[in-house]
């Protein structure tokens, strides 16, 4: 009787980058969905730059869990080498929090608060997810001057 076991081999990935504004994070976690712009075509930008700069948050995925259900593939705007984006061709990443590594939230002094109305707004959000996502959740010193 000969035996044969499957051996599913996947390429280690490291991480992946997804910059956003602080108000799409809240949705993706509330909807456990990362959705693609339509702006862009049916694709999930994602970055290798971790210090990329835009947004006002970063969410840090598992690139080596995404490959095992979705194909990773780079992508560079008219050629350009120095490029480190990479894209998934979907229109949506469903089950986007078993991915999640950490969540960034950047620094709010960066941030320019024209309205006390738009410093609640932050206040709202990170107490709407500060609770579940404790575990995955970073925020910088400037985040504590406004949530006293």
């Amino acid at each position: 009787m000969n035996r044969y076991t499957k051996l599913y081999e996947f390429a280690q990935r490291g991480y992946l980058y997804h910059f956003t504004d602080i108000d799409i994070v809240y949705e993706i976690l509330k909807t456990n969905k990362l959705k693609a712009n339509p702006t862009y075509g049916d694709n999930i930008s994602l970055t290798r730059k971790y210090d990329f700069d835009w947004g006002q948050s970063r969410i840090t995925l598992d690139a080596s869990k995404i490959s095992e259900n979705y194909k990773i593939e780079p992508y560079a705007y008219g050629g350009s080498k120095g490029e480190a984006e990479e894209r998934i061709k979907v229109k949506e990443l469903k089950n986007i929090k078993k991915y999640i590594v950490q969540i960034d939230l950047f620094h709010p002094d960066d941030m320019e608060f024209s309205y006390h109305k738009e410093e609640m707004r932050y206040k709202d959000f990170f107490f709407k997810i500060r609770k579940d996502y404790k575990s995955i959740l970073n925020v910088t010193d400037g985040w504590w001057k406004i949530l006293r």
